[in-house]
């Protein structure tokens, strides 16, 4: 007796989701040095760690009021307005010269922007992928291996 055929698990929508993810991530994490700029405009250990916090803090709130806009609007609205909002926000971190309200707003959008993509592309995908590959697509996360998985 056979084992039954897999259905496959790189599909195209499920790499241009990867990809799209992979992508964000690292426009994301490009801010390794920003402490570094931080501290050179005069701002001490606190306040970095609160700018960094504002981040986190915002993407973590958000994400239940996205998840409910998720299920009315579909996956597709948060990923583009997300990816419009990184993409602005990226490009506004050029405009800040120092401490203020500036950067923390920049902050907060960048925690937004985050949240958007991070939870509208990890649904998406769970959405796309096949039952028999769950285990399979959430390995892909999380190890660099998973091709030769198959």
């Amino acid at each position: 007796m056979s084992a039954p055929a897999r259905e496959p698990l790189l599909t195209r929508p499920f790499l241009l989701a990867s990809a799209s993810h992979f992508f964000h991530a690292l426009a994301f994490h490009l801010y390794l040095h920003l402490p570094g700029f931080l501290k050179r405009v005069g701002a001490n250990e606190v306040a970095i760690g609160l700018l960094s916090s504002a981040t986190a803090a915002t993407s973590i709130a958000a994400r239940p009021l996205l998840g409910r806009s998720m299920d009315v609007r579909g996956r597709r609205p948060l990923i583009i307005a997300g990816g419009a909002l990184h993409a602005l926000v990226c490009c506004l971190y050029a405009t800040v010269r120092g401490l203020g309200p500036w950067i923390v707003a920049v902050r907060v959008g960048h925690g937004l922007a985050a949240a958007m993509l991070f939870a509208a592309l990890f649904a998406l995908a769970a959405d796309i992928v096949p039952a028999s590959g769950a285990s399979r697509a959430s390995a892909c996360s999380a190890s660099p291996a998973w091709s030769r998985s198959r």
